[in-house]
């Protein structure tokens, strides 16, 4: 398991984004997928196998990165209303 390294900058998006995604505003769920595609992509590949079962490289899987864009977006109305909720005391 890797060390966590606390000094290492992790990528966010913006705060105006953020805030735009909560208050609903157009393309903000579109903006938010963009940001995240880096991710999506590396997260989208597979490995390949040896006949004696040795990882020989990856490939990339566009059915799984349509699959994890889909979930994603899915996702980002019940991640909205639970931010409004906490954060914001909306219901």
């Amino acid at each position: 398991m890797k060390k966590y390294d606390s000094q290492k900058q992790i990528p966010l998006p913006s705060a105006n984004l953020i805030l735009d995604f909560i208050n609903n505003q157009s393309d903000t769920d579109l903006q938010l997928l963009n940001f995240y595609s880096k991710y999506i992509r590396s997260a989208s590949m597979r490995p390949v196998y040896s006949p004696d079962g040795i990882i020989v490289g990856k490939v990339f899987d566009e059915d799984l990165e349509q699959e994890i864009k889909i979930a994603l977006i899915k996702g980002l109305p019940a991640l909205r209303k639970a931010l409004l909720q906490r954060f914001f005391h909306k219901p």
